[in-house]
């Protein structure tokens, strides 16, 4: 099994372009992304403000969803350029980037343990510290768990090894405290968040799925994350 073959099946367009999270994003990122930009785990599709990015590079596993990426409003200044690579593994020298962003990317980290996953976040998101010059921003965006899904996650590790069987991976979702930790283990030490409600269903792009908005929203909550590195 690998990770290419789970992300190939995804059918973005199975969120569509109208949900009013995705138009929150793309409003409260017009002043945060800027410059030269990297997008680690972009996907096929970019919901955040691009306008101001100077040089945008995109980075995903999946080759067929760099072919189908798209913008949710005005492109970057120059043409994106589109990486297939692993973000733990992103091909470029330190302080390269004025902006690293990590959109919906971190849940899908999770491997085996709480332990294991919190491991491979941290290493990715000390690796976007590594990337970014002084002054640069990460911006995240998670769907931070809440209490509800406390039993998913405590069984976490015998659903991971079943569900591995059928060429599926799980997502590990975390809390906001939990993602503000992480982020001072990888050398971030300011932040600014912004939660936002779910009011829409969301439909999941593998199995079609998608439950009532206000089962959701007592889930989870949309989360954006800004760090800046110092």
């Amino acid at each position: 099994m690998t990770t290419h073959n789970y992300f190939a099946r995804w059918s973005t367009d199975l969120y569509g372009s109208g949900i009013e999270f995705q138009r929150t994003i793309h409003v409260l990122t017009a002043g945060i992304v800027r410059g030269d930009t990297l997008d680690l785990g972009c996907g096929s599709r970019v919901h955040y403000y691009t306008a101001n990015a100077q040089r945008w590079v995109g980075m995903d596993l999946s080759q067929a969803m760099l072919d189908d990426l798209r913008f949710f409003g005005q492109p970057p200044r120059q043409p994106p350029e589109k990486i297939a690579a692993s973000c733990f593994e992103p091909p470029f020298e330190d302080q390269s980037f004025d902006t690293v962003c990590a959109m919906f990317l971190l849940h899908h980290l999770g491997q085996y343990s709480a332990r294991c996953s919190r491991r491979r976040v941290v290493q990715v998101l000390a690796t976007a510290h590594r990337l970014l010059r002084p002054g640069g921003r990460l911006l995240i965006a998670e769907s931070a768990r809440r209490a509800l899904e406390l039993p998913y996650h405590a069984v976490f590790p015998a659903l991971y090894r079943i569900f591995r069987l059928a060429d599926i991976e799980l997502p590990y979702f975390w809390t906001l405290r939990q993602l503000l930790a992480m982020s001072r283990t990888a050398g971030f030490d300011d932040s600014l968040v912004a939660q936002i409600p779910i009011r829409e269903r969301i439909v999941n792009p593998v199995s079609g799925i998608a439950l009532p908005p206000l089962i959701t929203n007592l889930l989870q909550h949309m989360t954006l994350i800004v760090l800046t590195k110092h």
